[in-house]
């Protein structure tokens, strides 16, 4: 049956559920990565918590020197709430990483 919620899905974006999905996600771009990354670069989960969730950055870094060459964001809906304190800080996050020199891949489901 498809969803009634066009374009969204509320029950996975259930906080509770919302965490768990997130790092099973990021877990799985880590391994896929690493199967085509390596022996260059490597792919590492870099945990955050932000307002009570658990939330993954998957990073993919050169090998030897470790530089962060990339970094994957899975987009939290608590990251897309305008005047959320949590939009701002990823907002923030987003500017440090470009100004980085490194990619910056963002997955808003």
């Amino acid at each position: 049956m498809p969803s009634p919620f066009p374009g969204m899905d509320p029950y996975i974006e259930h906080p509770e559920v919302w965490s768990d999905f997130h790092g099973d996600l990021a877990a799985e771009i880590r391994a896929d990565l690493n199967r085509v990354v390596q022996p260059r670069y490597v792919a590492r989960l870099v945990p955050r918590v932000t307002y009570e969730l658990r939330l993954f950055t998957v990073e993919v870094l050169e090998t030897g020197t470790l530089r962060l060459v990339a970094a994957i964001e899975i987009l939290s809906p608590v990251n897309k709430r305008p005047g959320h304190e949590a939009h701002e800080e990823y907002l923030r996050k987003r500017r440090e990483l470009l100004r980085s020199g490194a990619h910056l891949i963002e997955i808003d489901l």
